[in-house]
């Protein structure tokens, strides 16, 4: 049976009139396709300060800014708050394609944003579902990487980021790959700094994705379980029955995250006590 996605709130601030209609149309066709809850609500703000201002009071899901060839900075200022405010918001930039928007990409680049839209060349109902999923991977990633800071070195989060913000669950040639580095000295690194090896890790990095998602409970297992890039529920479940004994229900009852994360601060414990004093992993 299919599961409809959750309700979602979605704050922008578009000046171009084409690029709101492509957005109210996006989300419509989400809604019919079951990507999100019927109930999603999209508000237009006239300006970036409007739309500051509803932070305190309004947890927005996804935020759409574009920035004012007035007030540039002022984008830049409201992308910040959001970030600040609403750790788990996405924020997609968008502007027109004309001379000069390379400008603006880049700016919103280093304001911050998760993802781009280009007005008449992406799709927006395809920019608005990927920056769902940005909301799902890049944004719970960066919570996650918050939640491990006392437990990962700083020398190995490149690694540890890799494995959370990865679409599916990346293989050990995949690690080594992407991070430029042969796959021994992938596995040196990660003993070094007394952690599991690159395939356990990037296991516990999905399950503590999947822990959090859980936490919602409009979301089902199976929705989580294609949302962190697991090819079933079966296959979610299997994984975090070898690496935690729980099912997604024990996990959801038990603090979602909280729940995983003590499981793997567990495991971080057993293998520094069979290491021993003075031995290497």
């Amino acid at each position: 049976m299919h599961t409809p996605g959750r309700p979602m709130a979605i704050g922008s601030v578009l000046y171009d009139r084409s690029a709101k209609e492509r957005l109210s149309g996006a989300l419509r066709m989400l809604v019919r396709q079951g990507e999100v809850g019927g109930r999603t609500t999209l508000e237009f703000f006239l300006s970036e300060s409007d739309l500051e201002r509803t932070l305190a009071s309004v947890r927005w899901d996804i935020v759409v800014v574009e920035r004012s060839s007035t007030n540039a900075l002022a984008c830049d200022a409201l992308v910040a708050s959001v970030r600040l405010a609403l750790p788990s918001c996405a924020v997609l930039g968008y502007t027109q394609v004309r001379p000069g928007c390379s400008a603006d990409i880049l700016a919103l680049a280093k304001a911050g944003v998760h993802g781009l839209a280009l007005g008449m060349i992406d799709d927006f109902r395809v920019v608005l579902s990927a920056a769902l999923q940005s909301s799902v991977r890049t944004v719970l990633a960066e919570m996650v990487l918050r939640e491990l800071q006392c437990d990962v070195e700083v020398g190995v989060k490149k690694i540890v980021r890799f494995c959370l913000t990865s679409e599916e669950v990346p293989t050990v040639e995949q690690m080594a790959l992407a991070l430029c580095v042969h796959r021994r000295t992938l596995v040196n690194r990660l003993r070094a700094a007394r952690l599991p090896g690159p395939q356990e890790l990037a296991g516990w990095c999905r399950l503590l994705l999947a822990a959090r998602l859980l936490e919602d409970a409009g979301r089902s297992t199976e929705r989580v379980a294609f949302a962190v890039g697991y090819s079933s529920a079966n296959a979610l479940r299997n994984t975090l029955r070898r690496y935690t004994s729980l099912t997604p229900r024990q996990v959801r009852e038990s603090g979602g995250l909280d729940c995983v994360l003590s499981a793997f601060r567990e495991r971080l414990g057993a293998m520094h006590s069979h290491a021993g004093p003075g031995m290497a992993l």
